[in-house]
């Protein structure tokens, strides 16, 4: 009598708890802000982002794909009011870099993102290479993280806020999602193309932007003079320099990065993180 091998069974379930979790959240009329992380290129955080909007919602068109604000707000508009309806913003790093976060458009987009979407029924997603590239202001109403593994699968992270100091954010696992190529694939690549073509000049290779260092230079020169401003107590009530406070009272507002750089600066030079 031969001994028959059994195939051992999958260390994972098969079921569509991520659309679950979503259409559950449809229900209760909250919307779905989400972003897909990967520092690998071509590791497929756009596909993966947009075929999860071709699963939630069938007649998800490659117009709603944007890449700049302008876009942004064109699409939002003439989608149909009162239906739920997603959003993949490609990139954001492009139109919505940090050190231009507070232009005037871009503050439009992140109250919108905070308040109006909500009503409006319009879930967003994002597809960057790191959740730190979004600026703090969205960072914050972040629902969910989708780390990509590998082609197709993303290990999912709900996004909480830690009102306690750091880190920053907690991010508990909820469990793993494979999803297939997205069938708009041929045209979200001609699109993105095309993109690329209009936005990234020979100009922007040669001559670069805003200096950020102007920018680095004059906040550090603010928190230097008046360290306390910029401050918070600790647990053991000692004064120590902030970035949220440093970010919030520069005028304008500095990212999250530069008020971390002047902070460590100033940490370096003098040994004033505690004032």
């Amino acid at each position: 009598m031969t001994e028959q091998l059994i195939a051992p069974s999958p260390y994972y379930e098969r079921h569509g708890w991520f659309f679950d979790s979503w259409k559950r959240r449809h229900g209760l009329d909250k919307n779905l802000l989400f972003c897909v992380t990967g520092q690998s290129l071509g590791i497929g955080k756009s596909y993966f982002a947009l075929a999860a909007f071709e699963k939630m919602y069938p007649d998800f068109r490659v117009e709603q794909i944007v890449f700049v604000p302008k876009q942004f707000w064109e699409i939002l508009n003439s989608l149909p009011k009162g239906e739920w309806a997603g959003v993949l913003w490609d990139d954001p790093t492009k139109g919505l870099q940090k050190r231009d976060w507070y232009k005037e458009v871009n503050k439009a987009v992140t109250s919108f993102a905070k308040t109006a979407s909500r009503y409006r029924r319009r879930d967003l997603g994002f597809a960057l290479p790191s959740f730190d590239d979004l600026d703090v202001a969205l960072r914050e109403i972040m629902v969910l993280e989708c780390m990509m593994k590998e082609h197709g699968v993303s290990k999912i992270h709900r996004i909480k806020r830690n009102k306690f100091g750091t880190p920053p954010f907690w991010k508990p696992y909820q469990g793993e999602v494979q999803l297939p190529t997205p069938k708009l694939a041929h045209q979200y690549e001609k699109l993105r193309d095309e993109f690329h073509q209009e936005s990234y000049t020979e100009k922007q290779f040669t001559e670069p932007e805003d200096p950020s260092e102007g920018v680095f230079y004059k906040v550090y020169r603010l928190v230097k003079d008046d360290p306390v401003k910029y401050s918070i107590k600790d647990k053991l009530g000692k004064w120590k320099l902030s970035a949220l406070m440093v970010c919030s009272l520069t005028d304008p507002p500095c990212s999250d990065t530069i008020a971390r750089r002047v902070i460590k600066r100033i940490e370096v030079e003098g040994g004033l993180g505690d004032v």
